[in-house]
Formats: structure tokens, sequence, C-alpha cells
């Protein structure tokens, strides 16, 4: 059996399918080795018919006629799947060994060509962003200045009015004591009239007595200076 199935595998044209189906059959050849010693070693007059006929089916499912076999025409599933692995795994082991013998190189560096023109539109563009951010600083700036006039002009009114109160205030003060002034000047000028007016009269009376009596009164009297002479 082990014979059919080499010559099975040599007619297989592609080295891929032939080294999957070689290892498959040493696999297989090793199980039935393996199945027979077993076998072997009971005793064989105790092996009952359906284990026969079952050791019969895996024999004739195992082996196959050789023009049942063809790499184009029919397949078994088990060697195309482990064909399909064996060349993934040559695949990779190739494209690593093509790895190894020659690295990766390096990327180049990427140098732009000069071009005017493109750097003009750049400064254009630069240009315009900078009208547009002085345009903006602009507007505000002007919102700032018109704040702070509006606050300052808030404020003056604040102080002129505080102003005029305290003028107001001051002006009706001075009224009031000019006018606190004029009435007691004119008290204290109306008493001392008053009192003068009382010490003429008073004297009047006095000299029209001394005149007519011709004494003076007790209240009056006159010092005369004293003269000491010195001999």
């Amino acid at each position: 059996m082990e014979n059919e199935l080499n010559q099975i595998c040599n007619k297989v044209s592609s080295p891929t399918i032939k080294q999957a189906f070689s290892r498959h059959l040493t696999d297989v050849v090793t199980a039935q080795n393996h199945h027979r010693l077993h076998l072997h070693n009971k005793d064989e007059k105790t092996m009952s018919s359906k284990q026969s006929k079952h050791s019969e089916f895996i024999y004739s499912s195992i082996v196959r006629p050789p023009e049942l076999i063809s790499v184009k025409e029919d397949i078994p599933s088990y060697i195309e799947d482990h064909s399909k692995c064996c060349f993934k795994i040559h695949e990779m082991d190739q494209m690593l060994a093509d790895l190894m013998k020659s690295p990766p190189k390096e990327e180049e560096e990427y140098t732009e060509e000069y071009h005017p023109e493109e750097e003009f539109e750049l400064d254009l563009d630069l240009v315009e962003c900078y009208d547009i951010e002085f345009k903006q600083e602009k507007v505000k700036i002007q919102a700032w200045e018109n704040h702070e006039k509006r606050k300052a002009e808030m404020e003056m009114k604040r102080m002129e009015a505080k102003a005029e109160r305290l003028k107001s205030r001051a002006q009706e003060k001075y009224t009031n004591k000019l006018a606190s002034t004029r009435r007691i000047a004119e008290e204290k000028r109306a008493k001392a009239e008053a009192t003068m007016n009382e010490k003429a009269v008073k004297t009047c009376e006095r000299a029209d007595y001394t005149r007519r009596t011709g004494h003076l009164p007790s209240s009056f009297s006159v010092k005369l200076p004293s003269c000491s002479c010195c001999w």
C-alpha cells in the first residue's frame, strides 16, 4: 500500500502538493503500523467481525486506486488545505529570507521644488490674514475707546452733579449765615442806639437840674488835681 501511495505522489507535478501528500502519507503509515501492532498483540480469535469490517473500511478509504487521484480533477480536501497552508508558510519564509538578505532601505527625504508663484500666493494669503487680524484688532480698540469715553463722560456728569449739589449747599449756607449776621448786627445796633439815647436823656436831665438848682447832684463829683508846693 505504501508503494502505491508513493507512486501516486510521484505523479503529482506540483512540488507543494507533493510535499504535503508525502507528509500526510508518513502520518497515515505510522498510524497504520501502530494499529497493526496493537491488533497483533491481542488475540486474533477474539477480534469481532465488526472490527474486521471497520479496519477494512479504513484501509479501503486510505488506499485508493491510482486512476482516482488526479491533481486537476479530484484533489482530496485534506491535501488541498494542507497544501495551501504549506504554500503560505513557504511564502512567509521566502519573504523573511528576502528581508534578512536585503534590509529595507531608508526612505529618501522628500525635497519640494521651489516655485516662486506659490511663495507669492502664500505671501498674499499671509497679507490677507494680517489685514483681517489688523481690522479685528482695530475694531476692538475702537470699541474699547468708545467704552472708556462713555465711562469718562458718565463720571464727569456724576462729578458735575455732585459739584452742583455742593455749590447749592454752600450758597444756601452762605446766604443763611449772611442773613443771620445782618440780623445780629441790626439787633446790636438797635441795642447800642437805645443805650446811647437813654444815657443822653439822663445827661440832659442832670444838666437841667443843676442849671435850675445850682447844686451838683451827689452822684456827680469832680475830682480836681491836688497842687503841692515844696518850699
